[in-house]
């Protein structure tokens, strides 16, 4: 897989496709991770889609 694998355009798709749920049941913690992957990985433009996600968490 290539998100594995460190490929950054495919961690940002799937953490999209784990926080919408499309193609797969919505998983918050995968969509998390992988977030957290690009990240790692020099890329900040996803840092408020992961805010928004960590932000929901602590509201349950």
């Amino acid at each position: 897989m290539a998100a594995k694998g460190g490929n950054v355009d495919a961690q940002k798709r799937l953490a999209s496709l784990y926080e919408k749920g499309e193609g797969t049941n919505i998983d918050i913690d995968s969509a998390i991770y992988w977030y957290k992957k690009v990240i790692e990985n020099g890329y900040q433009e996803v840092k408020e889609n992961l805010d928004n996600l960590l932000s929901q968490q602590n509201v349950k």
